[in-house]
């Protein structure tokens, strides 16, 4: 499964990274640290699943989603996000799945 990884936290993103990356059969394609970093390269990439944060500068994580569940239908979202409220906005966004940033790694997988 080849993933991109898009939040505007370093610390964030690397230790999205390093959960998937002991995963058999996850390649990281790529990452992005702003919301049209983050559609230019699922644009380019294309890839099976996006590990999408709701806050990011330039676009919201929202209003990417909408974006990629339109233009990209085969591509899985994952929200990764602090706001619990934001579940049921994420998934008529298109998000496949909300994982909160404090719950445990494995429900990244």
């Amino acid at each position: 499964m080849r993933v991109l990884v898009a939040d505007d936290h370093e610390m964030i993103r690397e230790a999205v990274k390093a959960i998937l990356a002991g995963e058999s059969g996850i390649e990281i394609v790529g990452e992005a640290r702003d919301g049209p970093s983050a559609l230019r390269l699922a644009r380019e990439l294309v890839p099976d699943a996006i590990v999408l944060d709701n806050r990011m500068p330039g676009l919201s994580g929202l209003d990417v989603a909408r974006r990629i569940s339109k233009e990209l239908p085969n591509t899985s979202i994952v929200f990764l996000t602090l706001d619990s409220r934001i579940e049921e906005l994420a998934r008529a966004a298109g998000a496949d799945a909300v994982v909160m940033k404090d719950a445990p790694a494995g429900e990244l997988l």
